[in-house]
């Protein structure tokens, strides 16, 4: 019997390097910024309010907006305003590094 598994994008979150916590992918529209209503809050007075949307497309990738402004966000060190993501991709807000991984979960079989 075939085992299908589930893809669950996750990123993990970076601070000088290190992670500090991964936090799952669970919604079709994640914002990231420092206000209370962002889905993923990171309190630092260089993260703006808004700072970034990620969205999830098609159920397929993510895609990844700069809400911040020009130059806020980089993407392999270039500044970034919209792009398709890939595992790995590391987006730098500043102070704060968010990487793309993917957890691969066997699926229970269904039941007859």
């Amino acid at each position: 019997m075939n085992e299908r598994k589930v893809v669950i994008p996750r990123f993990e979150i970076l601070r000088r390097g290190e992670v500090i916590r991964t936090v799952p992918v669970n919604r079709s529209r994640l914002i990231v910024g420092s206000e209370e209503g962002a889905n993923l809050r990171l309190k630092h007075p260089a993260i703006a309010p808004r700072h970034l949307e990620v969205i999830v497309v098609q159920g397929r990738y993510l895609e990844a907006s700069n809400l911040a402004g020009e130059g806020r966000v980089l993407l392999g060190n270039q500044p970034m305003n919209k792009a398709r993501l890939r595992e790995g991709d590391a987006l730098d807000l500043g102070p704060v590094t968010l990487r793309l991984t993917y957890a691969r979960e066997a699926e229970a079989p269904a039941e007859d």
